[in-house]
């Protein structure tokens, strides 16, 4: 709770009803203002550098999925909207691929000790070794 580096979170599909979970990011940020919500929205950050993000679970389908009270379910084209760069997704392990404009990166878990370093000039994704 005393560190100083800007920290950027989004929820996850559970963190539902969508309203509980901005209520809470809003109050979160009043006593750590190092860290900051972006789902759905942007945050700028060090330098020239701006975090934007869309959490819960992103579905590509024809179908209105849309869901923010029992879980947190949005529909691709809403993420893609933003044009990211980069996007960091959920998976067990390191991948990366360009999507469109946009380097998708699932960094596996931190917690089985699995990290990536991503350069966004090259577009290349590095598995990140943790000691």
């Amino acid at each position: 709770g005393t560190g100083s580096l800007p920290s950027y979170h989004i929820p996850g599909p559970d963190a539902a009803p969508e309203v509980d979970y901005l209520r809470e990011a809003y109050n979160v940020e009043q006593v750590y203002p190092f860290l900051h919500s972006v789902h759905g929205t942007f945050s700028i950050g060090p330098g020239h550098v701006v975090f934007a993000g869309m959490g819960g679970e992103i579905v590509d389908s024809t179908a209105r999925t849309r869901e923010e009270v029992g879980r947190l379910l949005y529909e691709a084209w809403e993420a893609e909207l933003k044009d990211p760069q980069l996007v960091v997704v959920r998976g067990p392990e390191l991948r990366g691929e360009t999507l469109g404009t946009s380097l998708v990166v699932a960094p596996g878990f931190l917690a089985q000790g699995s990290a990536a370093l991503f350069d966004l000039r090259e577009r290349r994704v590095e598995r990140l070794v943790l000691a």
